[in-house]
């Protein structure tokens, strides 16, 4: 927490980001559906028991289950496309 007399306009608009952002994850975490619509990269490769690596690779030559980005890093995996990707191979 950023005292009064330290704060500079710079540092009270980190704090402020850096607590609006821990606001939206939590959010996220109590909402089970929106937890339960999107896998992250460990999750998937948990699931199909394949390594992280794998499915990079799989991203980089556009193959594989479709994903999204989320702020152009995170890379989450919705459920429903798992599943039609899972059920090409059954």
């Amino acid at each position: 927490m950023l005292h009064a007399e330290n704060a500079t306009p710079g540092n009270f608009l980190i704090a402020q980001e850096r607590r609006q952002r821990a606001t939206q994850e939590q959010t996220v975490r109590d909402i089970p559906e929106i937890k339960l619509a999107l896998l992250t990269e460990q999750e998937l490769a948990e699931r199909w028991r394949m390594s992280i690596r794998t499915l990079q690779g799989w991203r980089y030559r556009k193959t594989g289950p479709k994903f999204i980005k989320i702020r152009g890093q995170a890379v989450r995996y919705p459920m429903d496309d798992v599943l039609a990707y899972e059920a090409q191979w059954q």
